[in-house]
């Protein structure tokens, strides 16, 4: 029994492409993070304060995500001092030294002591990292 090979490399050629388009939408392990990290970031956004607070609890989860460390950054700017707070206790935790000028940057523009303070041993807890 003879096998009819241009059918056989067809179905093949069918495989194959179908293969293809599935390894083309496979994300890299930068675009999982950013998607990982905008994912949770967005309570963030939120007009509840609860959300907003989830949202940074949550951050904090992802570790040392470099996206989550932005985003975490960005709730500094919250308008309410308990996000503030819990952002730079997340940051405590996963932050390393490449939001270090972002944490002093922020410093400058903060007339609260006890804000100041708090970051202040974030940047101590960060030095003693690395």
């Amino acid at each position: 029994m003879a096998i009819d090979l241009s059918t056989s490399r067809e179905e093949l050629r069918e495989l194959l492409q179908a293969y293809s388009k599935d390894v083309g939408n496979v994300k890299t392990d930068d675009e999982l993070l950013q998607e990982e990290a905008e994912y949770a970031a967005t309570g963030l956004k939120s007009e509840d304060t609860s959300s907003r607070v989830k949202a940074v609890e949550f951050l904090e989860i992802l570790g040392e995500n470099p996206y989550a460390q932005d985003y975490l950054l960005l709730a500094l700017e919250d308008k309410e001092g308990i996000i503030v707070q819990k952002a730079i206790h997340a940051l405590g935790k996963v932050a390393n030294k490449d939001v270090v000028p972002k944490l002093h940057q922020f410093m400058k523009g903060t007339r609260s002591k006890h804000i100041i303070s708090e970051v202040g041993r974030v940047l101590a807890k960060i030095d003693r990292k690395d």
